[in-house]
Formats: structure tokens, sequence, C-alpha cells
């Protein structure tokens, strides 16, 4: 017996208890793939069983797309300070303030953020001239989630998580677990444990509602197994790297407006202090050798 898988029109073997070593030639199930019928000459004469699907048939799942809030922001076209040492290229996030002409930044998470970068004269405080200013917006990935352990022990039971799933609009039914050692699990939240180390496949399915449609989506992930292992949480050290293309700015440089070799600095007012103190210092004995 054989399912045609529709998209790739590539017929698949189905696994016993279908498929038997008799002539088992027919299927059909419900828009659900959770109950169904099939026919099969296994009992000595053609007959049609009723079938009840524990599992169903997930196609071509994805790799889980870990969620990465972190971003390497540079600008593409900032210029040179060198000749003017106390300007400094200062970014603001939402409020929260970073030097540098190329920043690495973890945001908060998915969201609206405005990002303004400025350069700013540190001798009086004051912004020189405005860079960029960008919106960007950080979305979660749409897809079912599994929130785990990359590494466990031996034996050592763990949990899984699909509660941060992102779909939005799909009313979830059902859950569909399956390890790659051969259980499954129909709980939201299962927790599980590997007898032996090694590489283990995790899927996780779910079938639901989408418009009245009937939808269903899947994802896995690896779990390694060790005899003895620190077991952590599921990190990411990857980054995205975001540079501010000239189209689209808010504000930019011109030849009018800002060019760095033709700013007069003659005007900048310069306030040195070489010691303060709420008593009268005498020069002699409380300021250092080289200031008396």
């Amino acid at each position: 017996m054989y399912l045609v898988n529709s998209f790739t029109e590539i017929a698949e073997a189905l696994a016993p208890p279908l498929n038997s070593a008799f002539d088992d030639f027919g299927i059909v199930s419900n828009d659900r793939l959770k109950t169904g019928y099939f026919s099969t000459n296994r009992t000595g004469k053609d007959a049609i069983w009723s079938v009840t699907f524990l599992q169903p048939i997930f196609e071509e799942c994805d790799s889980l797309v870990v969620n990465d809030y972190c971003y390497v922001l540079a600008e593409e076209n900032a210029l040179a300070l060198d000749e003017i040492p106390s300007l400094i290229y200062q970014w603001d996030i939402n409020g929260e303030k970073r030097n540098g002409i190329e920043i690495d930044y973890c945001f908060d998470g998915p969201g609206q953020y405005m990002i303004i970068l400025d350069i700013i004269d540190t001798l009086i405080n004051t912004v020189y001239a405005n860079q960029a200013q960008y919106e960007l917006i950080i979305e979660d990935e749409v897809q079912p989630i599994i929130t785990s352990l990359d590494s466990v022990a031996t034996l050592a039971f763990f949990q899984l998580s699909s509660d941060q799933t992102n779909l939005p609009d799909v009313e979830i039914e059902d859950y569909y677990w399956s390890f790659s050692d051969g259980f499954t699990s129909n709980e939201p939240n299962p927790t599980h444990r590997f007898a032996e180390k090694g590489a283990y496949r995790v899927e996780l399915g779910i079938l639901g509602t989408l418009f009245g449609e009937v939808y269903q989506d899947c994802v896995y992930k690896t779990i390694i197994c060790a005899d003895s292992i620190e077991m952590n949480e599921t990190s990411t050290t990857s980054n995205h790297q975001l540079q501010f293309p000239t189209e689209g700015k808010k504000a930019a440089f011109s030849d009018e407006t800002f060019l760095l070799e033709q700013k007069d600095s003659s005007e900048i007012i310069y306030v040195i202090e070489i010691a303060s103190s709420k008593e009268k210092l005498n020069v002699d004995e409380d300021l250092p050798e080289d200031l008396r």
C-alpha cells in the first residue's frame, strides 16, 4: 500500500501495520488524518477495515528556526572622523545609547525599534550631525516552536514545550510529538528521556484550522544525548548584519549640510578643569608636580 504525495507525486510505502505481507490495496482517510478505511485480504478474503491514526502523516518537516534578536549595526556611508578626535558615532536605539561606528546589539524581542545614528561632539556634549534614522521591525518566524534543551544526559528526563509556537490565526487542535527512538506523544508539553547516547531527531506536528480550512505544519530539531553532559538551555550565537542603505533613510549628509574638511571648529570653546575642591587648595602640596 502506498501513499501518494500530492505535491511531488512520489509514492511512499506505508509502514506496518497498514502494510503487511498480504495484499493491502487501498486506503482513504478524512481531511484531518485521524480516521480512515483501508482494503486488505489479510483475513483470506477482500475486506474493508476501519483505522484510527494515532499520529497523522506530516510531510516535509522544516528545521526549527531559532529566533535571533542579535544584530551587528553598521552604517555603510559612515565618514571617517579621525581629523576631529572629539567626534564620535553614537547609536540611539529606543532611547538606549551605544558608541561606535559598528556595534553588536541584542534586541529584547520582536517589535518595532527606532534607530538613530548621530555624530556627537564630546567636548561640548551635543549632536554635531545626524547620520541616519531607521525603523527596524523584528518579527518571529511563523512556525511551530520546540522549546527544549539542546543536549541531555542518558536516561535523564527533560521537558519539551510547544507554548512558544507562533502560528497567527491558527486554531490549534492537536499536538503530535515524534522521537527518533520510536516514542510519540500527544501532550502539548511532554517529558522524555533517551536510553542511549546519540543524536536524536524530535518532530513537533500541529493540526488545526486556519480561517475554516484544515491546517497542519511541523518542525524538527536535533537533541544530543551523552553519558555525561552539561545541560544548557537553547541558545544562539549567530548575528544578523544590518547596514543602513542610502535609500529610505530619513536623514543623511549632503555637501551643503556637512563636510568634515570644511567644518570650522575655531569657535568651539574648550573648558579644561585642572582640579576641584570644596576647600582652598595649597598649590605647593595638593597639586601634582607637573601642574604647579
